[in-house]
């Protein structure tokens, strides 16, 4: 054969090569690709685009959210339709365009509130958007049937109605949206393309562009818009999405790039897609495949042709060329080009091309080649820069080899080790201990006593492993010096166990020590007593002084707290400004009283602190083995309720008493259920008759809150009244009953009687700004006269905080609601704070009104105070009044109303309704006008009548 026919042959075959190259990764690509393999990376890679190409929305859509806050100011949800037709009033009196509520409306609710809601609907003039919902629901034969859900046919003829319909892709998340969803036998506009309306999606089914910001978008609270709290400039002529976005009210939608959005949010991304043309849609499939082929062709000769290493250059100038062109089209145009698969076949018409170039035996032998060097090269560097110290030794235990950190660690050069005996190394006395040594040490750490050759010994470890040089047993030791690490374990035990602050034992080690103290306490049979001590001033100190001089006082409290103590006694700091001591081997309570005595007479006495003296008073708790603890948390435990009893009680020292115990097991039961009572209506309103004692004519009623808890039995308002306050139930508690107090007294009106009713508020009601604003939407809701309502306060609240409680009781009186004190007699007030609040009414307590029968001075006592309050224009009601006796003294002395077991027990309201009736209920007077400016009230659609006592 000539050359030139080799030469044919050669090319022939290089020829065959490239083809053969670029159909082998082109139909790989493509079989990938038309199977859905490069989705979810190509996904990927258009939300990287998404992050890139950043765009701010146009600005014409406002977001009302349904936020936390609002959920907070607006109590439970769901919430009245009143305040929906509310909110549609002040968005359309801002001037919105359209309004898209994304709220269920489907379900009816009170006809009153949906005739509310109506009328609002009718003022905005088809101006408001409605939602139409297209569910899967399981039938009762196990199929799953679809069903179509849009608001009641009054708000419908009211209305346009749009599809809020958002479903996920593949991948669950949120990408495509449409401009019309399938409904029912034919089709409806979804929301985003009625308010893009008169724009029009470039494509009937779109990739929402979630390159633009959503955090740009101009958001509302919903209870900001409902009380008029925002700028109207924000909404005129512009198209406002109503819907929520709070967590809890669970419309979250999974979407790229943001992870998490709201619906309305997603809905508004979808509408500014529509408006700024950015409906994406993907290239045709067929398109992406001609582009393959097409670059696979052009990239064919110089991949079989080049050196792999420029190849890899053309590759990557592909793969980013390719990635830039996506990139532009994604900017300028609403097209999502696939670059996956032009990139997975060049890649692999790159390794096609590379395999079939490389001859494989040559490919095995250089490979091989390279890994020998490398592995020599490596292991020589990794046993010279080894942080361990590495040694050979010979079968008669001579060093062999030593590396530069064994040196190191021995502190001579490493070839000065090289020919010693190594039991020279370390101090383990002869060569048969050394054998034993290192025998025991293969594969094991042991620890060894090393010795340099300059003198001294450290703390070393070694690990060693039997090696066969041509059939002689040699050893390959590994050496550590631990000395920081052995001095840093110590160190952190110590830490472990002690206060950095004043080297005292820490709460670890005291708890260990109290164990082992009622062990021995428990085989002995004598007793143990924890104290914990508190620094009753020492917050205040540690904010005037500063901490510096705070930790000082600390740990010269600690060391004087050592004093008066035995040696076999433990002292520990817990934390803070909180001690403790341990003293075991008592013989009884009283001998640990002694010991606390003791201790609260040794600190009380000034602390010299640089130029200062401090004075700090101390509260000790104490509590004993076994009587009040038999483990060391109960002990613990017992010992913290002692020490705060001993602050409550102002006492310096206290032994635990569980009947003064608040925190029992009964007491977090019920603060835990409390919570649950109040959300779930669980708690009832008993309602108990006040008449006028001149005439015995029932006038008014105090509502009594009661708890019948199902495990517990009757639980008394005392008791889950101090729970709510500490647990922060109060306020939903309070909001509870003074909305169903007002109710009451609507339907009391409703039903043609005139009668008061009193509440009673709690101290921490009169710290909350938003109390008075709260009363005045429950009577615009119920429309019921505010003078009806009489709140009772009292007096040791408004002594806690005289100027803010003051503050409280005008706001409330505005109002319009009568105001009492409560157990008047029983706190601290004084005449000048009496006379300067604008209340209506003195309760008298009823521990002066029922001894009066028996004592002549409270009767004097109840007297002056009846006097004195009619004096300052004031109402009095005694309470307590159980029997005839209390009735005919209240009369002689003028007392104005009564209330008691003798005239009424609190009963449910059925029970009082017919008390009433029994007993001759006051009359409304039909004719009445109403208190407000003389207009008739409207509740629910319908005129009330506002009435006075006939």
């Amino acid at each position: 054969m000539s050359v030139g026919d080799g030469g044919r042959d050669r090319a022939k075959w290089n020829q065959q090569r490239r083809w053969l190259t670029v159909l082998a990764a082109l139909a790989v690509s493509l079989a990938l690709y038309a199977s859905g393999a490069l989705s979810g990376l190509e996904r990927s890679l258009t939300d990287a685009r998404f992050r890139l190409l950043t765009r701010p929305p146009s600005g014409t859509v406002v977001i009302v959210e349904i936020d936390p806050k609002s959920l907070r100011s607006l109590d439970s949800w769901p919430w009245s339709r009143n305040r929906h037709a509310q909110l549609i009033d002040r968005l359309m009196a801002a001037g919105a365009s359209l309004v898209a509520i994304d709220i269920d409306l489907s379900s009816r609710s009170s006809e009153d509130a949906d005739a509310v809601l109506a009328d609002a609907l009718a003022r905005a003039r088809g101006r408001v958007v409605l939602p139409a919902f297209r569910q899967a629901q399981l039938g009762e034969d196990g199929r799953v049937d679809i069903v179509h859900t849009v608001p009641l046919p009054r708000f419908r003829r009211l209305v346009r109605i749009a599809s809020v319909n958002a479903s996920p892709s593949v991948d669950g998340l949120v990408r495509v949206h449409a401009a019309f969803h399938p409904w029912q036998t034919d089709e409806i506009t979804s929301m985003p393309a009625l308010l893009a309306e008169p724009a029009r999606p470039l494509f009937t089914e779109f990739e929402i562009d979630y390159g633009i910001r959503p955090e740009l978008l101009v958001r509302l609270s919903y209870v900001d818009v409902l009380r008029g709290e925002f700028d109207a400039g924000l909404i005129a002529g512009r198209k406002v999405i109503v819907g929520g976005t709070a967590v809890e009210l669970g419309d979250q939608l999974s979407t790229p790039v943001h992870y998490a959005l709201p619906g309305p949010i997603v809905q508004a991304l979808a509408y500014e897609s529509i408006l700024q043309e950015r409906t994406l849609k993907r290239a045709a499939p067929w398109l992406v495949s001609v582009i393959s082929i097409i670059v696979c062709l052009l990239a064919s000769g110089p991949l079989t042709r080049w050196s792999w290493r420029r190849g890899a250059i053309l590759l990557c100038g592909i793969a980013v060329a390719t990635g830039a062109t996506s990139l532009a089209l994604h900017a300028w145009t609403p097209m999502l080009f696939d670059v996956t698969p032009v990139i997975v076949a060049i890649v692999l018409q790159f390794v096609f091309a590379l395999g079939l170039r490389i001859d494989r035996l040559d490919m095995a032998l250089l490979l091989r080649t390279l890994r020998l060097r490398r592995s020599n090269a490596f292991m020589r560097n990794v046993v010279e820069h080894s942080s361990e110290g590495i040694i050979t030794v010979t079968n008669n235990f001579v060093v062999g080899y030593a590396n530069r950190a064994a040196g190191q660690i021995f502190g001579i050069d490493p070839s000065s080790l090289v020919g010693r005996r190594f039991e020279t190394l370390l101090d383990v006395g002869n060569t048969k201990n050394v054998e034993a040594l290192l025998a025991n040490s293969v594969g094991h750490p042991r620890p060894a006593d090393g010795r340099r050759p300059g003198g001294g010994t450290f703390p070393a470890e070694l690990t060693s492993n039997e090696m066969d040089v041509g059939g002689e047993l040699q050893y390959v030791v590994l050496l550590r010096d631990v000395s920081e690490r052995r001095a840093q374990e110590e160190l952190l035990e110590y830490l472990a166990l002690h206060d950095t602050l004043t080297g005292l034992p820490n709460r670890a080690l005291l708890m260990d020590r109290v164990e082992q103290a009622i062990a021995r306490a428990e085989r002995d049979g004598n007793r143990v007593a924890l104290l914990l001590l508190d620094l009753d001033r020492f917050k205040q100190i540690n904010d005037t002084l500063g901490h510096a001089v705070g930790d000082e006082l600390l740990a010269e409290f600690g060391q004087a707290l050592a004093g008066p103590l035995r040696r076999i006694d433990t002292v520990a700091r817990l934390g803070g400004d909180e001690f403790a001591v341990l003293a075991p081997s008592l013989n009884g309570p009283e001998h640990a009283r002694q010991i606390a005595e003791r201790v609260a007479a040794a600190l009380h006495r000034p602390f010299e602190i640089g130029e200062l003296s401090l004075d700090v008073g101390v509260s000790i708790g104490v509590a004993i083995y076994p009587d009040h603890g038999t483990e060391s948390s109960e002990l613990m435990r017992s010992a913290d309720v002692a020490m705060y009893m001993a602050k409550r009680e102002r006492s310096t020292v206290a032994l635990y008493d569980v009947e003064k115990d608040t925190n029992s097991v009964r007491n977090l039961s019920l603060g835990s259920d409390l919570r649950t009572a109040v959300r779930e209506r669980e708690l009832t309103i008993f309602y108990q008759p006040q008449v006028e004692v001149a005439t015995g004519r029932p006038v008014a009623a105090e509502a009594l809150i009661r708890w019948d808890h199902p495990r517990y039995g009757y639980v008394p308002p005392e008791e889950f009244i101090q729970l709510a306050e500490q647990t922060g139930v109060i306020r939903p508690l309070t909001r509870w009953i003074l909305g169903e107090a007002v109710r009451q007294l609507a339907e009391w009106q409703h039903a043609g009687f005139d009668i008061g009713l009193s509440v009673n508020l709690s101290p921490r009601n009169l710290h909350e700004d938003d109390l008075s604003r709260v009363v005045s939407e429950l009577f615009e809701m119920y429309s019921v006269r505010s003078d009806r309502l009489t709140i009772e306060i009292t007096e040791n609240a408004i002594m806690t905080d005289p100027a803010r409680a003051l503050d409280a009781i005008r706001d409330l009186k505005e109002c319009g609601v009568r105001l009492a004190i409560d157990d008047f007699g029983t706190g601290y007030s004084s005449l000048a704070y009496l006379k300067s609040l604008p209340v209506d009414e003195l309760k008298i307590d009823k521990s002066f009104v029922i001894p009066m029968i028996e004592s002549g001075s409270d009767t004097v006592i109840v007297r002056s105070t009846v006097d004195l309050a009619h004096a300052l224009g004031l109402t009095v009601v005694a309470e307590g009044v159980e029997d005839e006796a209390h009735l005919t003294i209240l009369h002689r002395i003028g007392c104005d109303l009564a209330q008691g077991f003798h005239i009424a027990e609190p009963c449910d309201p059925e029970t009082f309704a017919r008390w009433m009736d029994e007993n001759g209920r006051p009359e409304l007077d039909p004719t009445a006008e109403q208190p407000a400016a003389g207009e008739a009230a409207h509740a629910d659609g319908k005129e009330v009548r506002v009435l006075k006592r006939a």
